[in-house]
């Protein structure tokens, strides 16, 4: 959705990737946290205390007052070299990446913070970086 202009500042496009505006809703002070568990599908953060702006007027909300869930990553690996002979040797290995299965909200993932996007998504959590991976592989030395 493009921004608003309801500040009627003409200042939709103040970044070269476009889309920003210093245009920002109304906030009215109040318990912020939501429902922190985005499997619900239900806003991060209570989205009721945030109103569209007057016209002509900047809202009160501070820009980028708000992120999302940060990062718990956890890479692991394990590898056994077994000697067969003396000159040959096979190599086991398995490599996990989010090995404890932990949510990864960030980039395109994280909370959308974008008060034009309406009901439905501000405030809502765009899905996650996937699941744990995990990989075996032996190698063959001679």
């Amino acid at each position: 959705m493009e921004p608003d202009d309801q500040s009627l500042l003409g200042n939709t496009r103040i970044s070269p990737w476009g889309g920003d505006s210093t245009d920002e809703p109304n906030y009215t002070p109040g318990n912020i946290a939501g429902d922190h568990d985005p499997r619900h599908g239900n806003p991060y953060f209570n989205v009721n205390l945030f109103s569209q702006e007057p016209l002509g007027q900047q809202g009160n909300s501070q820009r980028r007052f708000f992120h999302g869930p940060g990062i718990n990553n956890t890479d692991l690996a394990l590898l056994k070299d077994v000697k067969i002979r003396e000159a040959m040797s096979a190599e086991f290995r398995a490599e996990f990446f989010n090995a404890f299965n932990h949510a990864q909200f960030y980039g395109e993932y994280t909370v959308d913070g974008n008060f034009d996007d309406g009901p439905g998504s501000f405030g809502v959590v765009g899905g996650d970086n996937g699941g744990r991976v995990g990989q075996l592989a032996v190698k063959f030395n001679f």
